[in-house]
């Protein structure tokens, strides 16, 4: 065959009974020059050839020779084509599937010949002359075929042309072959490679072979359903606001749901726009989208480059073979060479045959290329070229079957839905029969041409008296008819045909008829339109706008469309299409679609279903659903059993940083060790969050006995039946209950970082103030242990602030609304938590504005008096009343009833006989706990102090009524109002002050004096002092919860407990060394006492903050002291630094005598001299100084005398030079360091005392009645009722008092009021704030819009002033003309009568 032959028969594949197809072996321009063979009949190698090949086969039948072929062809000359499949496959998320060597289902190679095998194609066999057409290359006539190709441009060998007169039909002139264009095909698109797979198919494929090439061979996933695209094919231009609207809305709506979004595949149009959505998402967005384009064969640009390419001849592999005989000389390797050579052609044969390039066309070709962006191609041919459309139908085919599949799968609807943008007069007729078969379409208005004209004509349609008929009025009639003329062309079709009318080209007759045919088409599609606006089409339309503020959204438009396609009516749908419905919702994450379509009203719903889609949009993060299932139909209590609380805090959930790091902690902490028992560690885990002895009111000891029974009965069922255990076979081991369930969900959102979810789950349940200060103490912790350092730091601390805003927003509200309710509130025993009160949370989590609220205040005042009646001049009173004891019964009065945290005595003898009763049932009982995965079995046995938090739980169920009933004054007798007086704070603080000053006054004189050498009474009353204070501070150590790490790190964070720590040791060390016969212990000990006293003169401070006006002063002292020590190190550098130099040239020293002790003699002067002792004469002496009389240059000479100072001048020069840095610049900078810290405190100053106070006043509170030494004797009391002391200990910490039942639900009902007055409130100013939004854009609007009109005022005056200018300069102009007419007609009068020349 010659070089330009057109085409050359190849068979890949073949087997009895197949097609053989023809691949053109050159461009399809050329036109033919050499004979092929007949049509029908293969190419068969000659005899020669084919003794080689078989002789090729037994060589390949060596099982050496077989591994070598198969690793030296397959893996290494297939592997470029097969890396390119598998990156098209990893673009969808689709695992490789290897071959049968691998493993696998099907290799690459298979998967092509199956799709060889499976899918044909059409082409024309019979060049039939239709008409001629001028060849744009060769510039010359040629004559085209009725398929629309040229003769050279056939692909299969013609057959003899029929008689004169025959016409070209596609059935008799078209036939089938093999599909001969398929595989992947990578777009060069900006630098990089992108793939999609393609496929040339019959235009009357089978769509279910379809639909197995997508699923079985691309291991594409199913789709949840089906976005159908269409509309304008030609280039068109969209609102910047429109396309944006259009691009985002298509993208989510497929990313959420995993849609399969099928276009026409070509990059025009509205095609391109879709293409372009998917290229402008990122890369991980875009890998997990599927985009299908359908698009006819015959009009595509560059199909060429998509054909198998031509086979060589296998001559060429034994040729190459002999070379390699010749050069190895051996008979085994020409087998081998020929085998190796004709496998690698066969593969690069492949490579080029499902590998194909394809580069976009530059602008100027009228052929539609393919778009890069699609990732599958199907390319429908009817055997034609040139003829658009031929791909309509088995779209819409392979559309409506994938819908049924996957209604099928999902027993429910059909889940497709159209997008027309824009579109020509065929979208009328596509819209019409998409409505016949049920399929929804969104019309995105304002894209022009089609979708502008249903839309208007959907708003507009009137219903008449005959049932499914609508009509338009008079007015909507005829702007409807006129747009379509304008919109379809058909109007400029009537100017030509007028034009050519009048000019004469185009009878009367041929003028009518064309007229005649444009308005049939205009009847035709308005038609259409009338069927599209029926009233049971209607539901089937959905218009996206992007002025309508509710419909705004392309994707909750696509939702709803889907929605309302499904709802039947008159019929309410089944549980399956009202999962199927919630689920779609769900993955688009449209709460307000599901509002409206799915939640309108109550409905029957599957057990358990919904609780099951709450988990996973709380998993998932779609706060708008939580909050939608919570109001409809999921209930908090459904989720009360351990088991099902259980699966949010698992292992395999953890989709935040923050909860990995959290259950990290909790694991390192050893209390996250055991399978399935989550929930004990996760409430340790926020007990250690919390602090400060915080501990959720669930995790007591009888809880933790439960869970553990449960979980090993759950582990043991679940060992021996081998699988997980189901819903029912859970309930039956009886999972121990949350009595709130709203608060484990809001622990865990603030967890996870979900500040949406957890403030749903905040105004879910009670105990609103509660549960805002958890949540904000969380966040803050979390911020300072977890992300310290970090940008999620600030954010954390954003939402502590927001959760601390709405605690405080409800205090303010509920101390406006009803002070007596409120205070009982903030005191309160609280379900939520078993060790504080609202108030004891409020300063747990540091809220100073909560804290210095007057309510808070009030209680304060409330805890300062006791029982006794707050009055003027009280703290004088009691003053007095210390030092004339007789004065407490007359001076003072008492009420019983004010005293809020006095506790009865029947609440003691409660707490002593429940704390004995647990002691006797815990004692020697131990837990045994299960194993963790090194197999070590650890014990637990409850202590103490879990007896008394039993006791509180106790308490706070309501067993003890613990309300005083208000008492006439007199009534109350002497030794109660003794007993009031020295339990109040306010007498302990005082009597405590007393004591201490005698201290001071004791311990001044003691250290004043010298050390005695034998005991005396003031050493002796020091010494009880010093042991009462002592075993106060480690009784304070001792409540304090959690471990003795935490405790330590609790105790030395307040710098006061650092200031009595020091003091207490400085004296114990000084009080044993006193004592020595040695004289030098006893300096050393006198020394230490002198410096301990030192400590606890500045422990007065501490006792100045209860004052208003000396309080403030101690914050701002304190403020500062971090400065200080940051501003010290910058001014040491600059001390030593001059040191330095200083002593170098006033002092210097022989080499060899520098010792550390000269060290400090550098900063001597210089630390000084920043205050103004400048040592003057010393530089004065410097330079008095005679070189061999008082000092010496010459060491050898004058070995006895120090060396001279080094130019003692210039430290003169050096010291002024310090002066101004550090007098000037440095102390200058710490004043104004100073003043801002002092102006920053002074303006938070009452806040800072108020919250200063109440850590004094909780101290207080928690002291002993008796004070220092006589407070030895109360601990030596406690050492016997120690848990009943631990009892009222948490109780008076966390501020906290115990309530009955019906008093916690009557202040639950009062503050669930409040909140709800509160998200009114919030409500409303959101409101309001959206209302002036508005204004103030419709404001600016009308600023602008008065802006143009005077702009446009001013444009016209201008423009008038430039008429009359105008008119005046041309009437200035004809009288000039008048003028020079009228000088000329004089000057010809006046001129000689001669031949000469003549004006004219």
């Amino acid at each position: 065959m010659g070089e330009r032959g057109l085409a050359t028969v190849v068979e890949v594949g073949r087997e009895d009974g197949d097609d053989v197809f023809e691949a053109p072996a050159q461009p399809q321009h050329q036109p033919s020059t050499s004979s092929a063979p007949p049509s029908g009949r293969k190419r068969t190698l000659p005899r020669q050839d084919s003794q080689r090949k078989i002789s090729v086969m037994n060589a390949m039948d060596s099982p050496a020779e077989h591994g070598r072929i198969k690793k030296a062809s397959f893996s290494d000359l297939h592997g470029q084509w097969k890396h390119a499949a598998n990156k098209q496959r990893s673009r969808h998320g689709i695992q490789h599937s290897g071959g049968p060597e691998e493993g696998g289902a099907a290799n690459d190679t298979e998967i092509f010949d199956w799709i060889k095998n499976t899918f044909t194609t059409k082409t024309c066999n019979t060049f039939i002359r239709t008409k001629t057409k001028t060849d744009e290359k060769l510039k010359t006539e040629v004559r085209v075929c009725g398929c629309g190709r040229t003769e050279g441009q056939h692909e299969v060998r013609l057959k003899t042309a029929p008689a004169e007169g025959v016409k070209w039909s596609p059935k008799e002139h078209v036939q089938k072959m093999r599909t001969n264009a398929l595989g992947s095909i990578e777009f060069n698109v900006g630098g990089k490679t992108r793939s999609s797979q393609f496929v040339r198919v019959d235009n009357e494929t089978n769509v279910e072979q379809l639909y197995n090439l997508f699923i079985d061979q691309w291991k594409v996933p199913m789709p949840n359903i089906i976005i159908s695209v269409t509309g304008g094919a030609m280039d068109f231009n969209l609102k910047p606001e429109l396309s944006l609207q259009f691009k985002r809305g298509l993208v989510k709506a497929a990313s959420n749901t995993g849609a399969w979004i099928v276009t026409g595949g070509t990059n025009t149009g509205v095609m391109a726009y879709v293409g372009q959505a998917i290229a402008d998402q990122p890369p991980h967005v875009r890998s997990g989208l599927t985009l299908i384009g359908f698009a006819t064969w015959g009009v595509l640009y560059g199909t060429d480059k998509l054909t198998t390419a031509e086979k060589k001849n296998p001559k060429d592999s034994f040729k190459a073979a002999v070379k390699i005989a010749a050069r190895e000389g051996t008979r085994e390797a020409v087998r081998r060479g020929s085998v190796l050579l004709a496998k690698s052609k066969e593969d690069k044969e492949k490579k080029l045959m499902y590998v194909k390039s394809y580069e976009t066309p530059s602008v100027g070709v009228k052929q539609p290329a393919l778009d890069p962006n699609h990732t599958h191609f199907v390319l429908a041919d009817d055997g034609t070229i040139g003829q658009f459309g031929k791909e309509i139908n088995l779209r819409a085919e392979f559309e409506s079957f994938v819908a049924d599949k996957v209604a099928a799968s999902e027993n429910t609807s059909r889940t497709i839905v159209c997008v027309l943008l824009e579109g020509g007069p065929n979208s009328l007729k596509t819209v019409y029969d998409s409505f016949q078969l049920g399929i929804p379409i969104v019309i995105a208005e304002e894209s022009g041409r089609a979708s502008d004209i249903i839309a208007y004509a959907i708003k507009n349609c009137r219903e008449t008296d005959a049932p499914g008929k609508v009509t338009f009025p008079a007015d909507c009639e005829k702007k409807l008819r006129d747009d379509m003329k304008r919109d379809f062309r058909w109007g400029f079709e009537l100017d030509v045909a007028d034009r050519q009318h009048k000019s004469g080209s185009l009878s009367q007759h041929e003028y009518e008829a064309r007229v005649k045919a444009i308005e049939e088409k205009v009847d035709q599609h308005y038609d259409y339109l009338i069927k599209i606006c029926r009233k049971e089409f209607r539901k089937f339309v959905t218009i996206f706008s992007i002025k309508d503020v509710y419909n705004n959204d392309l994707d909750k438009a696509i939702l709803g469309a889907l929605l309302r396609a499904m709802q039947k009516e008159g019929e309410e749908p089944s549980q399956a299409e009202l999962e199927t419905q919630l689920k779609f919702a769900v993955k688009w994450n449209r709460a307000d679609t599901a509002m409206k379509y799915i939640f309108d009203k109550k409905r029957d719903w599957k057990q358990n279903y919904l609780k099951d889609v709450l988990v996973e949009c709380m998993l998932n993060n779609k706060h708008e659903f939580v909050k939608l299932l919570l109001e409809n139909g999921v209930h908090s209590s459904d989720f009360a059993r351990v088991s099902d609380l259980e699966g949010i805090f698992s292992l395999e959930n953890t989709g935040s940083e923050l909860m990995m790091k959290f259950l990290e902690m909790i694991r390192d902490k050893k209390q996250l060790k055991y399978e399935n028992r989550y929930l004990h560690g996760v409430g340790h885990g926020v007990k250690s969050l919390m602090g400060g002895g915080f501990r959720l009111s669930f995790l007591t000891k009888n809880f933790a006995v439960n869970y553990e029974l449960y979980s090993e009965r759950r582990a043991e069922k679940k060992k021996l039946e081998g699988r997980e255990l189901t819903d029912e076979e859970i309930l039956e081991m009886n999972p121990p209950m949350i009595e709130d369930p709203c608060v484990f969900f809001l622990i865990w959102a603030v967890i996870m970082g979900y500040q949406e979810q957890a403030m749903i789950f905040w105004a879910a349940g009670d105990e609103f103030i509660a549960k805002a200060l958890i949540a904000m103490r969380m966040y803050k912790s979390m911020a300072e242990t977890m992300v310290s350092g970090s940008d999620q730091e600030e954010e954390l601390l954003e939402h502590a602030e927001e959760f601390g805003e709405i605690a405080l927003s409800l205090l303010n509200k509920a101390y406006k609304d009803d002070e007596d309710h409120m205070r009982e509130m903030m005191v309160a025993f609280l379900k939520v938590c078993a060790t504080h009160s609202i108030f004891g949370l409020a300063e747990l989590a540091d809220h100073e504005t909560f804290i210095a609220h007057p309510s808070s205040q009030n209680i304060l005042n409330e805890i300062w008096s006791g029982a006794i009646k707050q009055t003027s001049a009280l703290d004088s009173k009691v003053v007095c009343a210390l030092f004339c004891p007789p004065l407490m019964f007359f001076v003072l009065d008492y009420d019983m009833s004010g005293n809020i945290f006095d506790y009865s005595k029947e609440a003691g003898k409660m707490v002593a006989s429940v704390a004995a009763s647990e002691q006797e049932q815990g004692s020697g009982r131990e837990r045994r706990i299960s194993s963790d995965d090194d197999g070590v079995r650890a014990s637990q046995i409850y202590d103490a102090a879990d007896a008394a938090d039993d006791v509180m739980v106790k308490l706070q169920q309501g067993y003890v009524n613990t309300e005083n009933e208000s008492k006439k004054e007199d009534d109350i007798p002497f030794y109660l109002k003794f007993y009031y007086f020295i339990t109040a704070p306010v007498t302990k603080f005082f009597s405590n002050l007393v004591m201490f000053f005698v201290f001071l006054v004791i311990y001044t004189s003691f250290v004043l004096g010298d050390l005695p050498s034998h005991v005396n009474w003031e050493t002796i009353v020091l010494a009880l002092i010093v042991l009462s204070i002592t075993t106060e501070e480690l009784r304070q150590f001792l409540v304090e919860s959690g471990r003795p790490m935490k405790r330590l790190e609790a105790y030395f964070s307040n710098i006061w407990n650092w200031l009595d720590f020091t003091g207490i040791f400085l004296f114990w060390i000084a009080f044993a060394m006193h004592y020595s016969q040695h004289i030098e212990l006893r300096q050393t000990a006198r020394f230490l006492f002198i410096i301990d006293i030192f400590f606890w003169y500045l422990r007065l401070l501490n006792i100045f903050t209860i004052s208003k006006r000396l309080g403030p002063l101690v914050t701002v002292i304190l403020n500062m002291l971090p400065i200080i020590a940051q501003f010290f190190t910058i001014w040491f550098l600059f001390m030593a630094s001059f040191g330095v130099v200083m002593a170098a040239i006033i002092d210097p020293q022989w080499h060899g005598d520098v010792h550390f002790s000269d060290f400090a003699r550098l900063i001597y002067h210089s630390y000084w001299q920043t205050y103004g002792e400048l040592f003057l004469d010393v530089y004065h002496e410097a330079t008095t100084l005679q070189d061999g009389k008082d000092c010496t240059l010459d060491h050898e000479a004058y070995p006895d005398l120090p060396p001279c100072p080094f130019l003692p001048l210039t430290g003169v020069v050096f010291l002024a030079i310090y002066m101004i840095a550090g007098n000037i610049l440095l102390l200058n900078l710490l004043i104004a360091i100073f003043t801002s810290v002092y102006e920053e405190t002074n303006s938070r100053s009452l806040i800072d005392w108020k919250n200063k106070r109440m850590a004094l006043i909780v101290e207080y509170h928690t002291r002993p009645a008796l004070p220092p030494p006589f407070t030895i004797f109360y601990h030596i009391y406690l050492t016997t009722h120690w848990k009943i002391h631990m009892a009222e200990a948490k109780l008076s910490k966390g501020l906290t008092i115990p309530i009955t039942d019906e008093k916690r639900e009557m202040l639950h009902l009062f503050e669930e009021e409040q909140k709800e007055a509160y998200m009114v409130e919030l409500y409303d100013k959101e409101a309001t704030d959206v209302a002036k939004q508005i204004r103030q854009v419709t404001d600016r609007v009308d600023q602008l819009g008065n802006t143009t009109r005077e702009q446009l005022l001013s444009l016209e005056d201008k423009m008038a002033l430039s008429a009359t200018s105008a008119a005046n300069l041309e009437r200035q102009l004809n009288d000039l003309d008048q003028k020079l007419d009228n000088i000329l007609g004089m000057l010809m009068r006046i001129a000689p009568d001669h031949d000469g020349p003549r004006y004219v």
